[in-house]
């Protein structure tokens, strides 16, 4: 295997490819009676209709139209070129072939290229649980420019003027933005208000005038976003528009993940890609260059965003249509009481390597504060999986480690207690600042299922875990607010059945929906009034945060496997479906 195409190449191929299939049979087998690639054997459907390509004769005819080298592999054909790290995206399994390839040339440790690929599978499985799998063509032709586009750009970096001019030759990136965009909208329902306003404008450009429009901004794909929503009444608007008559616009973003797939849009797979490119390439990053955590991490969102690209990863794996929030209510007055300078803890059951990333998308319309802004406590294990380290990247996070592996490597004990010690004292000097929402999961690891009868249910709470947080809040010079939380979304990405003490578990990704609660603050003085020592207190105080959090969370399982909804609302726990208000 020497060179690989390029996408501009890519497009020829394509070209060639659907000009000789109809032209020549003999040079191309689609799918005929002939073929010789069992399904199997292709690992997964294929893409581009559903073709296995198989060369006839020799491949002098591509060669000379691609200028590279080509072969003939198992049934499929491939080109490469060396200066790229991934294959062209022509099939699902190239990708799978290109991570193999890393690994066969010693760039990726093996078990992370098992784990790699065990990703990519799962994760695309899931996301097709809940809708049409076709489109491979959609898919594959949008994945293989937009790797082909980034990995252009790491190789030589483009440089923009102030003044930059959309490029479309000799490659179009405008169609590019707009094909790749495009999938994630719901037009069905989408609006655009005042079209006539647009109609007016079109008039004022055609004769020469100006037109400044300042708005809003809601995601960085609202240029793309109103270019697809003018298209087909406002041409020149949507082809012409620049960053930067007044007329006031206001957006409303319909863009959701998981609704792609609900909807039936065969654009599906290319979210599937998209994101599972992105994850890998920046694994593969951090293999080579590892990142290293300092004790207190500010999430990671420029260059690249992180944060944006972990929401984006996780959201199709959330079926919103069966997840609910429970007192939706507390979750503003903790806003409030951000606002006006006051800490906030949450004291938390832990499900999955997710909980930070589903937390954020179950509150990201009405509590976007706390979405955004939230601070983990994380375990060291979450910062040195290579699987994780990208995901941890982009989340606020203190690392501590956690009794269950403080003695997994008996030399690196002492070093992580000293670790633990300069985090608590960050943290300390973090809450004297005040305005700090620190989630944290009481038990030090995920909740597993009970070995007999295979329910899930909150793990147990260290009590001094517990305690520890509880007087850095009263200590901080600033009010303090002690919240327990309990969340419920094992089913999208378990952990495995025991507490493993190896780097690399296994991940098995599904889409489901997810259950988050908040109940009122537990006053510490009320709970320990009639114990009798500091132990005694302690072991009180974390118990009564313990089964406040298993009151909601059967509420939650209620809801949520039980398939009561909203109806499993209780009087302490109402059940909403927060999302939906802006609907």
């Amino acid at each position: 295997m020497t060179d690989m195409v390029t996408g501009t190449k890519l497009s020829t191929l394509r070209s060639v490819v659907a000009s000789e299939t109809h032209q020549s049979s003999t040079f191309l087998d689609a799918r005929s009676e002939q073929g010789r690639v069992s399904d199997d054997k292709m690992n997964n459907d294929l893409a581009y209709n559903r073709m296995q390509l198989r060369l006839e004769n020799d491949h002098t005819h591509l060669e000379h139209v691609l200028g590279v080298p080509c072969c003939d592999t198992s049934g499929m054909f491939f080109a490469y070129n060396s200066e790229f790290d991934f294959l062209v995206i022509l099939f699902p399994a190239d990708l799978l072939c290109g991570i193999r390839r890393e690994m066969e040339a010693g760039t990726l440790p093996k078990f992370v290229a098992r784990l790699m690929e065990e990703l990519y599978l799962n994760y695309r499985n899931a996301v097709f649980q809940s809708g049409d799998p076709g489109a491979e063509h959609i898919v594959l032709s949008n994945m293989s420019l937009a790797l082909d586009r980034i990995l252009s750009d790491v190789k030589d970096p483009f440089e923009f003027s102030p003044y930059h001019e959309a490029i479309r030759e000799p490659f179009n990136y405008s169609l590019f933005v707009q094909n790749y965009i495009r999938p994630l909208i719901n037009f069905r329902e989408s609006y655009v208000g005042n079209i006539y306003l647009f109609y007016e404008m079109e008039e004022q450009l055609k004769q020469g005038e100006n037109v400044i429009l300042i708005s809003n901004h809601q995601t960085e794909a609202d240029p793309a976003i109103i270019a697809l929503l003018l298209e087909t009444t406002s041409p020149y608007i949507s082809e012409n528009a620049r960053d930067g008559s007044w007329y006031p616009a206001k957006i409303r973003c319909s863009v959701d993940g998981g609704a792609v797939f609900q909807s039936g849009d065969p654009g599906a797979e290319h979210i599937v890609l998209s994101n599972m490119s992105l994850a890998l390439d920046r694994i593969l990053s951090d293999v080579k260059d590892p990142f290293e955590f300092s004790p207190y991490h500010e999430a990671i969102r420029e260059p690249f965003n992180y944060s944006l690209f972990v929401q984006n990863y996780i959201r199709p794996l959330i079926n919103f249509r069966e997840s609910y929030v429970g007192n939706i209510y507390l979750f503003y007055e903790m806003e409030e009481q951000l606002k006006q300078g006051e800490n906030v803890i949450l004291i938390s059951n832990h499900q999955t390597e997710a909980d930070p990333a589903i937390i954020a998308l179950l509150l990201e319309t009405t509590s976007p504060y706390i979405s955004e802004n939230a601070i983990n406590v994380a375990g060291d294990r979450v910062l040195t999986d290579p699987l994780c380290k990208p995901f941890s990247m982009g989340r606020w996070s203190y690392t501590y480690s956690s009794a269950k592996h403080m003695n997994d490597v008996s030399e690196l004990a002492e070093m992580k207690r000293m670790a633990n010690t300069r985090t608590l004292k960050e943290m300390a000097l973090l809450l004297r600042s005040g305005s700090k929402l620190i989630w944290i999961a009481a038990s030090g690891g995920r909740d597993r299922p009970d070995p007999i009868t295979n329910q899930w249910f909150p793990a147990p709470f260290d009590a001094s875990s517990v305690d520890n947080m509880r007087r850095l809040v009263e200590h901080a010079g600033v009010p303090g607010h002690i919240y327990p939380l309990a969340l419920l979304c094992y089913d999208i990405m378990p952990p495995p059945p025991q507490v493993e003490k190896e780097i690399g578990e296994r991940r098995v990704i599904s889409y489901h929906g997810a259950g988050l609660s908040v109940a009122p603050k537990i006053d510490y003085n009320e709970v320990t009034a009639s114990s009798e020592g500091p132990k005694e207190a302690k072991e009180a105080y974390s118990q009564a945060l313990y089964d406040s959090i298993c009151q909601q969370y059967n509420v939650l399982k209620t809801a949520v496997h039980g398939a009561q909804g909203l109806e499993a609302s209780t009087a302490s726990v109402s059940l909403s479906q927060p999302w939906q208000l802006l609907n």
